[in-house]
């Protein structure tokens, strides 16, 4: 009968332990999603960010060149 009652809280033990490793497997998952998650979020906020300053880069040059021909439009008519 003693011999019983040790396998059975062996078992118990055993099916403890199990159920904490899924537990915390689960969780390792989890965190892991969610990591994973937020990297591709700062990523592609970091690609519009770059975006942006490329794009208001252009807008720039585009002014200067709308100044350069504005001038040369108006010299050229003026002469």
């Amino acid at each position: 009968m003693q011999q019983r009652h040790k396998e059975q809280q062996q078992s118990l033990l055993h099916l403890q332990e199990a159920v904490e490793a899924h537990c915390a497997e689960h969780t390792a998952q989890k965190t892991r999603r969610e990591v994973e998650a937020k990297a591709k979020e700062e990523a592609k906020k970091q690609r519009i960010a770059e975006e942006k300053e490329k794009l208001e880069y252009i807008q720039r040059l585009w002014n200067k060149m709308i100044v350069k021909d504005a001038i040369l439009l108006e010299s050229a008519e003026g002469s």
